[in-house]
């Protein structure tokens, strides 16, 4: 897909930049698309430039933004229709993302989560059914689910400005006891 957008010349005459810009966009093909057209807006964009600015996971979100479209604004659409939906389940599910990216771990156990979240593991299972069906999680096995990487920052961003740090700690705590 990048080297379509870019054309195979770039991406061959820096393969391992290249592959480390697909890595930091996680795979995901509308990150991809964007770093992509990234580079395309300036000739002497180097893609090593690109992949030097992405490894800072400080910054990833902001440099996965091209014009109107955005990694961060994508996921938003998901978080707001979640938080629209009005119900304890899906409250649950809005606190149980954020506190999945205050973890910081790909792979979570759904009990860790309820743990976290001070629930019982039947309500987080629902919680994380409704993170799966709008793809901000998704499931490995039977009790455990993964988080991208994109994810997970945007997480943590919401994380901190929606929860108090007390908030961060008691979930922190609670998941690793």
């Amino acid at each position: 897909l990048q080297a379509a957008i870019v054309g195979q010349h770039r991406v061959g005459a820096d393969p391992s930049a290249a592959r480390a810009v697909v890595t930091y966009c996680d795979y995901l093909p509308l990150a991809v698309r964007i770093a992509a057209g990234r580079l395309n807006l300036r000739a002497g964009y180097r893609i090593s430039l690109l992949a030097t600015r992405l490894h800072d996971e400080r910054h990833r979100l902001d440099e996965l933004t091209l014009g109107d479209i955005g990694i961060r604004s994508s996921l938003r659409l998901s978080y707001d229709a979640l938080c629209r939906r009005k119900n304890a389940t899906a409250e649950l599910a809005a606190r149980a993302l954020r506190v999945c990216g205050l973890l910081a771990i790909p792979i979570l156990r759904v009990p860790a989560l309820a743990a976290a979240l001070g629930c019982p593991a039947s309500d987080a299972d629902s919680a994380v059914d409704q993170l799966v069906e709008l793809h901000l999680l998704e499931p490995v096995g039977t009790d455990r689910v993964q988080l991208h990487d994109l994810v997970r920052l945007f997480a943590a961003e919401l994380a901190h400005q929606v929860d108090d740090p007390a908030g961060h700690a008691a979930a922190l705590r609670n998941a690793y006891e």
